[in-house]
C-alpha cells in the first residue's frame, strides 16, 4: 500500500465507529446508483463491489441483482470489520481499486460507490479496471463532479473534480462504451460551519478537503457555512 491509499485508509479507519451514523449521502447515492443499474442489466455472474465502506449498499445490491459470487472490497479494514453484517457467502476482501484484477480475477460487474475520486492516477485505476472486467462486462460508478463542495472554495484552494464532460472522454479514451451517464445534486444543511466540517471527518471524506485544500486555522478563522453541495455523477458503462 502506498503512501496515499494509506492516508485514504487512516482517514477512513479513523470514521469507522461513526461512519453509519452519518453516512447520509453515500446511502442517497448508492441507492440511485443501483437504480441506474438495474435499468440496464440486473444478472450477473462474477461482481465486486468496490470501496464497500461497512457494507450497507453491498447489501442492497445482493438484494436488487441476481449473481454468483459478489466480493465487498474495501482499503479500510476497520471498515469491513463492520460488514460482519452481510451474508456469508458474500467474500471480504482487504486490498485497493490498482490491485483488482491482480489474480487475473474477471468480474461480469465492477460497482464503486462514491469511490473512484480517491484514485490518485484515475487513468491507471480505469484502465485496470477495464482489464479486470469479462466482455461486455460493467462498470457502473457514482463520482462527485464539478462543482461539488463549492461552499469551500472561497477558503480552500479549489479541488479539482472533474466535469461530466471530462469524465466521459476519459472513460471512452480507456475503451468503455457509456450506457448511460447522468447526474444529481445533494445539498445537507448544517447549524454551524464546525458542524458541516466535522460531518465530512466523522464519514472520513475529510481527506479529500486536506489533500487539495490549505487546512484553515484556528476557530477564529473559520468561516460562515451552513450547507455543503455536492453535484454527483452517475456512469454505467461498458467493456
Amino acid at each position: 500500500m502506498n503512501s496515499h491509499e494509506q492516508n485514504v485508509a487512516n482517514a477512513f479507519n479513523k470514521a469507522a465507529t461513526t461512519y453509519n451514523q452519518h453516512d447520509d449521502l453515500q446511502t442517497a447515492v448508492g441507492c440511485h446508483l443501483i437504480q441506474q443499474l438495474i435499468t440496464i442489466r440486473h444478472d450477473f455472474s462474477d461482481v465486486i463491489d468496490a470501496g464497500c465502506g461497512t457494507g450497507f449498499i453491498t447489501t442492497k445490491l445482493a438484494n436488487t441483482i441476481t449473481f454468483s459470487s459478489l466480493t465487498a472490497l474495501d482499503i479500510a479494514d476497520a471498515l469491513l470489520q463492520n460488514t460482519r453484517h452481510l451474508p456469508e457467502h458474500i467474500i471480504r476482501r482487504h486490498d485497493s481499486y490498482d490491485h483488482i484484477g491482480i489474480n487475473n480475477d474477471k468480474y461480469d460487474l465492477i460497482f464503486s460507490n462514491l469511490g473512484l475520486h480517491w484514485s490518485r492516477d484515475l487513468p491507471a485505476t480505469l484502465h485496470i479496471l477495464h482489464n479486470a472486467l469479462n466482455a461486455a462486462g460493467l462498470l457502473v460508478f457514482s463520482t462527485p463532479l464539478s462543482g461539488t463542495l463549492s461552499e469551500l472554495e472561497p477558503h480552500f484552494s479549489n479541488h479539482q473534480f472533474m466535469t461530466q464532460l471530462g469524465m466521459e472522454c476519459l472513460l471512452t479514451t480507456h475503451g468503455f462504451h457509456i450506457q448511460h451517464i447522468s447526474n444529481k445534486s445533494y445539498c445537507y444543511h448544517f447549524n454551524d460551519t464546525l458542524s458541516a466540517l466535522r460531518s465530512m471527518k466523522l464519514t472520513g471524506t475529510n481527506y479529500v478537503a486536506n489533500r487539495h485544500h490549505h487546512l484553515l486555522r484556528g476557530k477564529s478563522s473559520l468561516p460562515a457555512i451552513h450547507h455543503l453541495s455536492y453535484q454527483i455523477g452517475f456512469f454505467v458503462v461498458r467493456k
